[in-house]
């Protein structure tokens, strides 16, 4: 009987020795995941401001061959464009792209004031596969999980700025013409289009940011950054 009883105290000690973790492994994940956790978010926030600063400055967009968002083409606008054109109007379709693209280069302001929150509150489960993941992987998991909230949050935003540069005034004047030629009856959202293609071209930014900050050490401009993609990066050169 004393044999098993030493026997059953021997076994239960070396369980609770097994359980102390006295490498502090387990402690160390835990730290690592949450270092994960910030370099992503930062990753995020420096990308988003890069994206700002080279898209949402005077004629960077509205003269840019890269960057320049196109009126639609698909069917409704593509009748309106044509009936416009017919008549004479050609000049106001050519004036009311130039309006929209203004509208896009005013949006900085709003897209930091709205990304930001969101980036902040962001939690993953494994960040590790983010982490080591493809050279755009944080900013694809971003944009396939936020675009839509952030369209609509930032859609009066936008109508705004639409507002402003009279694109939207513009827009009205051609369905007007549109209308005096035809009657066929068209539902197009001229503001919903400029805005999911202008985000877009914020995420396309964001993509290649976040690959400077993977492979060239002189982009990782905090030291959560440096700590989280230095080896990543190094391993890449």
């Amino acid at each position: 009987m004393r044999k098993i009883l030493l026997l059953c105290t021997c076994l239960i000690s070396a369980l609770f020795t097994a359980c102390e973790d006295e490498s502090g492994e387990y402690i160390e994940q835990l730290s690592t995941d949450a270092q994960l956790t910030s370099g992503i978010r930062e990753c995020l926030n420096v990308s988003k401001d890069t994206s700002v600063m080279h898209l949402c400055i005077a004629d960077a967009m509205c003269t840019s061959e890269t960057h320049r968002i196109s009126l639609p083409s698909n069917t409704d606008f593509y009748n309106i464009a044509n009936v416009l054109t017919a008549n004479g109007h050609e000049a106001l379709l050519d004036t009311l792209e130039n309006q929209v693209n203004r509208a896009c280069e005013q949006m900085g302001d709003p897209v930091v004031s709205t990304f930001k929150p969101v980036i902040d509150a962001m939690t993953f489960s494994t960040p590790s596969s983010l982490v080591n993941g493809a050279d755009d992987a944080i900013t694809s998991y971003f944009k396939a999980n936020y675009a839509t909230t952030l369209q609509a949050s930032l859609s009066s935003s936008f109508a705004q700025k639409m507002r402003s540069t009279g694109a939207s005034d513009l827009w009205n004047e051609i369905l007007v013409e549109y209308y005096e030629a035809n009657a066929q009856v068209i539902s197009y959202d001229l503001q919903s289009y400029v805005l999911q293609q202008f985000l877009n071209e914020i995420f396309e930014q964001m993509s290649a940011e976040e690959k400077l900050i993977r492979n060239d050490s002189s982009h990782r401009v905090s030291s959560i950054l440096q700590t989280v993609f230095g080896d990543i990066g190094e391993g890449n050169n």
